[in-house]
């Protein structure tokens, strides 16, 4: 099966790898506003994204709020499986996910038939994570910085 990608500008990426489709760092609706509040950062989306569906996985590379936005992520079933670096994992968690797995550089898992690999992502301002995804036939690596 042929890999394919959609942006949704930002950081976030739909991928679909080997019949997996894999949400990362989603910024669909709303605005987008850093600590210390919306009056002095604040990005405004140009278009509104329906949330993509049958969503197999949310990863994420970091807590802050352009790569786990909250508003988002509240968009999705609580029990769609998370993936993500320990800010993004804590943050997964307060707004109720139920099946949250944190995942450190240098470490890797399995998710179904496809391999996911974290690496040490950007300082912001402690390091945050990459991704190589495999599959059989294709992989793919992510680091948003």
């Amino acid at each position: 099966m042929a890999t394919s990608v959609k942006y949704f500008g930002a950081n976030g990426w739909l991928i679909d790898l080997s019949s997996i489709r894999i949400l990362v760092d989603p910024w669909l609706t709303g605005d987008l506003t850093f600590d210390p509040g919306g009056w002095l950062v604040r990005g405004i989306l140009k278009e509104k994204f329906d949330p993509p569906e049958n969503i197999d996985l949310i990863l994420l590379t970091q807590g802050l709020s352009d790569h786990s936005h909250r508003e988002t992520l509240k968009l999705f079933d609580l029990n769609t499986p998370i993936l993500g670096s320990d800010s993004a994992s804590k943050l997964a968690k307060e707004i109720g996910f139920r099946n949250v797995e944190i995942i450190k550089p240098n470490s890797q898992l399995q998710f179904q038939n496809i391999q996911i690999e974290a690496t040490k992502g950007a300082p912001v301002p402690a390091p945050e994570n990459g991704y190589i995804i495999r599959s059989s036939s294709s992989s793919i690596y992510i680091e948003p910085h």
